[in-house]
């Protein structure tokens, strides 16, 4: 698994470290330990003044709205001060770093993930302007206790359509963490009509995707979050069915619900897509050091009515590493009114330094429609500068393929490990017997979700087919395309076997330091 939690725990702080007078450095540990372990730990702090800094340990969680939080331990959680060798309060001298040391005691009988914060909070008082504040750092500590038999699963406590505060229709999905180490999760959703023909696709959030710019939540053992997403295809009432994509710790679910909507529930209204229309929703070009492209970018809007728009230019996650957001020389209004009908154009000019490293770099214009101060729409258009040569990639990851009756269903997660994005993803899996050049069955595979996915983030491509296929030991043939490029093309053995589901794990990718 890709240890990504040390971006979620500094954004919670780093608004505080800006405007005081203390340094505090590392924010976030993160240690594999066995139990039984004594594991020692520094924290650097630098002061603008002497100061007596009080110190204590609390819990760190994240709410059903999958917001961190940093709170004391309470009845029913786990105290985790009982592990912790560390002193109430340390001195500091202005402007000399000063070592705090602490030391936890993993007990035998600990195994998963652990997770607390060390809280500091100076005596003195800061002052931002003319506000005067008493600021409070946490460093997050996370251990993950290693013992034979642990494995990541989860639960779904909530699968819904609902409807949101405008009575639209709203998938609401909320995922418990059942087991006892914590692991990041992505949810994805297939909406089909009442005979089945595909809809749309979502991409389900909640604020900690929104606050952090990434698609993936960390969740922690116990912890259950809520996600949403928005579905804009259903306008009339009547049956719908739902295929949820669940992508956890490198590993995939499918599940499926049926609903039905009824009228009385909702405000069936104009689909708020065609407000903000691009003939293609994002631009690709091919640079070298020095160079320099403009591009007009138009936007429509096919809706029935005149709406405001609110043009911004931004990093396409943030913090991300390969932006291109300093190239770019945007001339546009930043707020503008568009009737229905018309168009509006922006022109962007990108400038790429000398010194720019071959690869794919990013950012993304975001447009929001407003109808008076009431937010109603918005999208992004994503923009991606290809300097020298940069080919797509891609590792499999693992393989599912499962059956009720004579409906099987196939499922393959694959990870962009290549240096630039994977889209218009195209696929098949195929099951050959042995001595035959024809598959016995195939499938054709399309991605959980649209759009681009950037390197290091995973999609789910998923697949069904009717027929009946004898059990016995099969070559299983997985090839994956981005546009006209082979991204992933593999083959194994499995063994299938009727009213069962077969798991293949192929390929764990290597875990990243902090």
């Amino acid at each position: 698994m890709k240890h990504k939690f040390i971006g979620f725990c500094i954004f919670l702080f780093l608004v505080v470290s800006t405007v005081s007078a203390l340094t505090v450095s590392p924010l976030t540990f993160k240690k594999d330990v066995n139990p039984g372990d004594n594991v020692r730990f520094t924290v650097q702090i630098v002061s603008a003044v002497d100061d007596t800094i009080s110190i204590g340990i609390e819990n760190y969680i994240h709410t059903e709205e999958g917001k961190a939080e940093v709170k004391p331990f309470d009845e029913n959680t786990q105290n985790l001060k009982n592990w912790v060798d560390i002193p109430s309060e340390i001195n500091v001298k202005a402007r000399i770093t000063t070592n705090l040391n602490f030391t936890v005691n993993i007990p035998l009988s600990a195994r998963g993930t652990y997770v607390f914060a060390v809280v500091l909070e100076p005596g003195s008082t800061g002052q931002y302007q003319n506000i005067y504040f008493k600021a409070r750092f946490a460093v997050i500590v996370l251990l993950r206790v290693q013992a034979p038999g642990l494995r990541t699963s989860y639960e779904i406590e909530e699968f819904e359509i609902v409807p949101d505060d405008n009575k639209q229709p709203m998938l609401k999905v909320k995922l418990k963490n059942n087991s006892k180490m914590d692991y990041f999760t992505i949810i994805d959703a297939s909406v089909r009509d009442s005979e089945r023909k595909p809809l749309e696709k979502i991409r389900l959030i909640n604020q900690q995707v929104l606050e952090l710019g990434r698609p993936e939540t960390w969740i922690l053992p116990g912890e259950s979050i809520i996600f949403t997403g928005k579905i804009e295809e259903i306008r009339l009432p009547g049956q719908y069915y739902v295929h949820l994509f669940v992508t956890y710790d490198d590993r995939q679910r499918i599940l499926t619900k049926t609903f039905d909507v009824e009228k009385e529930n909702y405000l069936f209204s104009t689909p708020e897509e065609l407000l903000l229309h691009f003939d293609n929703p994002n631009l690709v070009v091919e640079l070298t050091p020095r160079s320099i492209k403009t591009e007009v970018i138009r936007v429509l809007n096919k809706g029935d009515k005149t709406i405001n728009v609110e043009l911004t230019l931004e990093d396409i996650r943030k913090n991300y590493i390969n932006s291109m957001l300093s190239w770019i020389n945007m001339r546009s209004e930043n707020y503008f009114e568009l009737a229905s009908g018309r168009s509006a154009a922006s022109v962007v000019t990108i400038n790429v330094p000398q010194e720019t490293e071959n690869g794919a770099y990013y950012a993304k214009l975001k447009y929001t429609a407003f109808d008076g101060l009431k937010e109603i729409s918005q999208k992004d258009f994503l923009l991606c500068a290809l300097v020298g040569r940069v080919t797509p990639a891609a590792t499999l990851i693992e393989a599912i393929v499962n059956n009720i009756e004579y409906e099987y269903t196939s499922s393959v997660l694959i990870k962009n490990t290549g240096k630039m994005h994977i889209s218009e993803l195209t696929g098949t899996l195929s099951l050959y017997k042995a001595g035959s050049f024809l598959p016995s069955l195939s499938f054709a595979l399309e991605p959980s979700h649209d759009g681009w996915i950037l390197p290091g983030d995973s999609i789910m491509m998923v697949g069904t087919q009717t027929g009946d296929i004898s059990d016995g030991e099969y070559t299983c043939v997985v090839e994956i395309k981005s546009g006209d490029t082979t991204v992933v093309q593999h083959s194994f053995e499995l063994s299938i076997k009727k009213e069962s589901e077969k798991v293949r794990v192929l390929e764990k990718p290597e875990e990243e330091s902090l």
